[in-house]
């Protein structure tokens, strides 16, 4: 159902979210951190912002060496965060899986296959196009799906835990 949601962002880069049903006098909060916070440079949540009716997310990462800011676009039909979606086989050179971004390099990301998932590995650096090494078994069943058409689906980002406490009675 329809909800309307509050963002109230933290100094550390998570936030607090309200969620509120009006039509059924239900209201809860959710805590959101982003998905990668193991990495030795987490994303920090920055600034939420909708736009015709889509949520867009501001991250920010700091490094050792530079500060950098994405834009994420919210969406229910991907599965990771910060994930880059490849619906083309084309994107598979060798068994390398080439991501045609840069933002996950020197990442450890999780990988999801044609609905299934893949064991973490960490993002190959290769100028602004960072790639995946997949096993041959793993580049067989991807391809295997549209042989002939060339369609694939593989998602690859950051996953994340969800943490679900149940109300008191």
């Amino acid at each position: 159902e329809d909800a309307n949601w509050v963002f109230i962002i933290n100094q550390d880069g998570t936030a607090g979210i309200l969620n509120t049903l009006r039509s059924q006098d239900i209201n809860g909060f959710t805590k959101w951190i982003n998905g990668n916070t193991n990495s030795d440079y987490p994303l920090e949540l920055v600034s939420v912002s909708v736009v015709a009716n889509e949520l867009f997310i501001v991250n920010k990462r700091t490094t050792t060496s530079a500060t950098t800011y994405t834009i994420e676009r919210w969406s229910f039909d991907y599965l990771l965060d910060s994930s880059v979606r490849l619906l083309s086989s084309g994107s598979i050179g060798g068994n390398n899986l080439y991501l045609a971004t840069s933002h996950l390099e020197g990442e450890t990301v999780s990988v999801v296959a044609r609905g299934n998932t893949l064991p973490q590995r960490v993002v190959q650096a290769n100028g602004n196009n960072g790639y995946i090494i997949l096993t041959d078994a793993e580049k067989t069943f991807i391809l295997a799906e549209y042989p002939v058409t060339g369609v694939i689906d593989v998602e690859v980002g950051y996953n994340f835990t969800p943490k679900i406490i149940p109300m008191p009675l």
